[in-house]
């Protein structure tokens, strides 16, 4: 009996270091990659355990856990494909595998509920012209979309919750509609894999998704006692999204964001929006953190305002744009429809007594 006991502790000791090594979340099968980049690969293991990474292309990086036990390593990717690659990690005697990995464009779509908003609609919020794309939905067969779990924290987290998904129409519903539109034609157009990775949340405005040291310069507009405020919803809290969301995120190379946000942000520092999304530095973005392959990265508001950050160095820097029509021609066409715009706005706020 007592051998018997001893074996079984040994097995369950065996079985919970087997279990140590893993990617991240954010990372396993069905995944798209960034092509031709460095990419950073990560997850867990055994504190002090080195790793290594190898893939099917023949890339590889090598990585040593932390005392937490967490490790990013670092590979090269190839031009996209649509062929099926693998990506596998050992340390010691495991080894974890995500397979079925395409290499193509990568996206970081976020904002509160216009890119929340599913490709299966919700109560009484259809989505115009659905049901055919959900039924044609499994003919993007480079299309991947991963959704973000909602998730706040009070510092930047290692990892977040998610799972990668091939578009299909027993996927697709649930994929962000944007999000989808987006990757979609994208693929068509460019006949390369793409990626969407979904991490939006209804209703915030735009603080919560900042790092700490982003709003530093923002001190005299933005409370950062608000983020452990219990009395504060949690939509408004700063850094709080960031911290559980972003920052995990920004480990994982995106071409460019598609930003879906602004109208919580119509009465509450709305004269600072813009400042507060532009890009902080030629490869990442104030909101995100995130390192970006893209030159230009577009954002669109919920009220339709488009907002235009070009690379970092030309001008003008960001302008506010109501209407973008055809016939706009040059910047000074969309100066003046920016300076009517924001007087239209000003008025109405006014006569309201905001």
């Amino acid at each position: 009996m007592k051998k018997l006991f001893t074996l079984a502790v040994l097995c369950l000791c065996m079985t919970l270091n087997a279990a140590n090594l893993r990617f991240s979340s954010m990372l396993g099968d069905n995944m798209v990659l960034q092509q031709n980049a460095t990419v950073k690969i990560w997850g867990y293991a055994s504190p002090g355990a080195s790793v290594s990474v190898s893939t099917s292309w023949g890339a590889s990086g090598s990585a040593r856990a932390n005392a937490k036990g967490e490790w990013v390593a670092t590979v090269k990717t190839p031009a996209a494909t649509f062929n099926p690659q693998t990506v596998r990690a050992r340390s010691g005697s495991e080894s974890v595998t995500a397979s079925n990995v395409l290499i193509g464009e990568v996206w970081f779509c976020s904002g509160q509920s216009n890119m929340q908003m599913t490709l299966g609609g919700g109560m009484g919020t259809p989505v115009e012209g659905s049901l055919e794309e959900i039924a044609l939905s499994g003919q993007y067969k480079g299309v991947r979309h991963i959704s973000i779990r909602n998730t706040s924290a009070l510092e930047p987290a290692f990892d977040v919750e998610g799972e990668w998904q091939v578009s299909n129409p027993n996927t697709s519903p649930r994929f962000s509609a944007v999000a989808y539109f987006f990757a979609s034609r994208l693929s068509k157009a460019l006949d390369v894999p793409v990626g969407v990775i979904n991490a939006s949340w209804g209703g915030a405005e735009i603080t919560p998704w900042m790092s700490a040291e982003s709003l530093k310069a923002y001190s005299s507009i933005v409370n950062m006692a608000d983020a452990t405020d219990n009395s504060v919803n949690v939509m408004y809290k700063p850094t709080v999204m960031y911290n559980g969301m972003f920052a995990p995120c920004s480990k994982y190379t995106v071409n460019g964001i598609i930003w879906y946000q602004g109208e919580s942000n119509v009465s509450i520092r709305y004269k600072d929006y813009a400042s507060l999304v532009q890009r902080e530095n030629g490869k990442e973005t104030k909101i995100t953190g995130m390192p970006t392959t893209s030159d230009v990265i577009q954002l669109f508001t919920e009220d339709g305002t488009k907002i235009s950050i070009r690379p970092s160095g030309t001008e003008p820097k960001i302008k506010y744009y109501i209407e973008v029509r055809s016939d706009m021609k040059s910047v000074a066409d969309y100066d003046k429809a920016t300076a009517a715009a924001e007087a239209k706005i000003d008025a109405v706020r006014k006569s309201l007594g905001i």
